[in-house]
């Protein structure tokens, strides 16, 4: 089945000086002139072979590298896009068009300062209609939590491995007969649950699973082996991350599957689906916890030079790691 040509909806154009900027990539005149209709015909979506028929004055070859080009960069997309694309320009618009000070976060002392002020921020108020609240002792469970980036690397035994990932699966069985709807501990909009998990296990880090990439069905409670030839070259890490990635047992792969809840609930399901990524990120992490394992959520990757591994689906959208490993 061929598949439309859509123009992406998070990137903005605009002539200037005889060129053509597309957030902020420079087109030669020759390719400013197709727009606004190129443009025009993308917006709804078309395909290759009606763009031939509504652009008959340009040179096929030229049309076939410059809309080339244009998916290149992200321009033109036949899928969803990635989260990274849809929020790409809002820094600028909360910045005002002020460029930030790229070298301030790389600075550890400045790092840390940063997050005891941010951490730590008071509410702006007025001084009328104040109320005190008690402070009060939470379940020690939640005060010892915290992030692990260095794990004991002996083995994980397949009762504890088993039980890390029952938090994430239906707590009442399948009836055909009386098809009620699946129920989790963590929450999801309309309960349709539209996240798949993916599981990267080292060599001889879980018990009687060999190493290879995983897909997990949290129906079934089983993990379906998806490549044996997973990426252990730390590339894809950015360099903080790196050696978390080495220490622990397994990684786990969140994405959203726009299959289940897109037809419901159509563009606000993407935001919905970072939602019960967090929820199930949550629960999934205080588990582990109390098995004696522990986590360390990933924030960002260059997922792009290990994806080709995972074998999606175009409507599979990476959203999130978590790092996983036994408690030193």
């Amino acid at each position: 089945m061929k598949k439309d040509i859509f123009w992406a909806p998070s990137y903005n154009w605009k002539k200037k000086e005889e060129k053509l900027l597309i957030n902020g990539i420079s087109f030669a005149l020759e390719v400013a002139e197709l727009f606004p209709k190129l443009y025009e015909l993308c917006i709804n979506g078309t395909t290759y072979e009606k763009l031939q028929e509504k652009l008959t004055e340009i040179d096929p070859v030229f049309l076939k590298r410059v809309l080339k080009d244009l998916k290149d960069i992200g321009a033109l997309v036949s899928e969803i896009q990635s989260p990274a694309d849809i929020f790409q320009g809002q820094s600028a618009i909360f910045l005002q068009g002020e460029k930030p000070d790229e070298l301030f976060f790389m600075n550890k002392e400045n790092v840390e300062k940063y997050r005891f002020e941010k951490s730590f921020r008071k509410t702006e108020h007025s001084k009328d209609g104040i109320i005190e609240l008690k402070k009060t002792e939470l379940n020690p469970g939640y005060k010892t939590r915290k992030s692990i980036r260095e794990f004991d690397m002996s083995e994980i035994d397949m009762d504890t491995f088993s039980r890390c990932l029952e938090i994430l699966c239906p707590l009442n069985e399948k009836d055909d007969e009386k098809q009620v709807p699946a129920q989790y501990v963590y929450p999801s909009a309309g309960g349709l649950y539209p996240l798949d998990f993916y599981l990267l296990v080292k060599a001889g880090r879980v018990e009687n699973v060999p190493q290879g990439l995983y897909r997990f069905d949290p129906v079934e409670r089983k993990l379906y082996a998806v490549n044996n030839k997973i990426p252990l070259e730390r590339g894809f890490q950015f360099t903080v991350n790196k050696e978390t990635f080495v220490a622990s047992a397994f990684s786990v792969y969140i994405f959203f599957d726009a299959a289940v809840s897109m037809p419901k609930y159509q563009d606000m399901a993407y935001y919905y689906s970072i939602l019960d990524t967090g929820f199930a990120a949550a629960y999934f992490e205080m588990q582990t916890y109390s098995l004696g394992l522990g986590t360390c959520s990933i924030g960002d990757m260059r997922f792009s030079k290990i994806s080709e591994y995972f074998e999606l689906e175009p409507y599979q959208k990476y959203l999130h790691t978590i790092e996983v490993g036994k408690l030193k």
